[in-house]
């Protein structure tokens, strides 16, 4: 893959960018955070936006910091302008359960086949509520931990897991929210439009 370094062009498009791909995750969060579960769980609203999230947060990293490590210095001026440190929860090199989860994601024909291949008991496809918490089936009773789940979300702790590999909704929203209001700011102090229309 060739390595392209940013112009200044390209910095304000992925400030643009970046800016829209944090109001999606937001969205994404607060329509979580805002609706019945139990709406969620009979129409797959829920397991949409979980991955979305994944899908926003994975662009938005790697428009921060780049596909590969390659790339991160590159980035480094797009950071700059928004105020974004490398101990963000976001950041897909500093933070490896994230990484392989979107990885997974993005892989989900593998990451299905090497969930299958694993030693449990039962699997669960799509839970929300405590993980960890006891339950029956039929006639055998046990707690089936992250790794014997499909997709989980804990609707109390904010957070969603799949492939035994999870985050949190609380943080990726703080990192967004920030990353956000120093898009807007930039783009207002630059007199460029958050949205072209043709």
């Amino acid at each position: 893959m060739q390595h392209y370094t940013m112009n200044s062009k390209d910095e304000e498009y992925a400030i643009s960018e970046t800016y829209l791909l944090c109001s999606f995750t937001i969205i994404a969060i607060k329509n979580i955070y805002d609706t019945k579960y139990e709406k969620y769980y009979k129409d797959n609203m829920i397991w949409y936006n979980l991955q979305n999230i994944a899908l926003y947060t994975s662009d938005i990293a790697k428009l921060l910091w780049g596909s590969n490590s390659k790339n991160s210095n590159d980035r480094k001026k797009v950071r700059e302008i928004l105020n974004v440190t490398d101990d963000f929860y976001i950041n897909r090199f500093e933070n490896e359960n994230l990484r392989d989860l979107r990885n997974s994601l993005e892989h989900i024909d593998e990451g299905l086949i090497k969930f299958n291949r694993r030693q449990h008991i039962m699997v669960e496809k799509q839970v929300i509520g405590n993980l960890y918490q006891t339950i029956k089936v039929g006639d055998k009773v046990f707690t089936p931990t992250k790794d014997e789940t499909l997709r989980v979300y804990d609707p109390h702790k904010h957070e969603f897991f799949i492939f035994g590999y999870s985050f949190n909704l609380d943080k990726i929203l703080d990192d967004v929210v920030k990353i956000n209001n120093n898009a807007v700011q930039w783009l207002s102090d630059n007199n460029i439009p958050y949205f072209v229309t043709a």
